[in-house]
């Protein structure tokens, strides 16, 4: 029989690599010792309520995280980005109904808009090509004024 507290050391020592953190570091900044959180990670002991609420908080872990198996925790994350996928994708429907609306309304702004924009892309283009032309000596002392 297996108990969900075995997946705890080796769940421990996952997290505190993914986070790059040595059990020297880990030890310190929860104010725990290093020989606990050794034998955590071993199995040769368990963390006190008190600990296991530093621990979670400082890796900012689920419960599955902490003592769910690596197919829990692989479910788990999945869940996480469907949900994270699903929260986007209502976001862009919630801007495809503005951007409708807009268009419905305030059209003509909109082509002002790009009207502007195109002559202003032009004006860049322009500018650009005058600098191209005077690097490479096509164009030597003159003032150019655009329209």
């Amino acid at each position: 029989m297996t108990f969900i507290i075995q997946n705890f050391g080796p769940n421990l020592a996952r997290l505190r690599i993914e986070k790059g953190v040595s059990q020297t570091q880990l030890a310190e900044d929860l104010g725990i010792g290093k020989q606990s959180i050794s034998d955590y990670e071993k199995q040769k002991s368990y963390p006190t309520f008190a600990n296991l609420d530093k621990i979670a908080e400082y890796f900012n872990a689920t419960p599955t995280q902490l003592f769910g198996t690596s197919k829990e925790i692989e479910l788990e994350k999945s869940v996480l980005e469907s949900n994270e996928y699903s929260d986007k994708v209502s976001e862009i429907l919630k801007a495809v109904k503005y951007i409708e609306n807009f268009l419905e309304t305030d059209g003509q702004y909109l082509e002002d808009l790009l009207y502007l924009t195109r002559g202003k892309q032009k004006m860049e283009t322009s500018c650009i090509l005058i600098q191209l032309l005077r690097k490479e000596h096509f164009i030597t002392n003159m003032n150019l004024v655009l329209l």
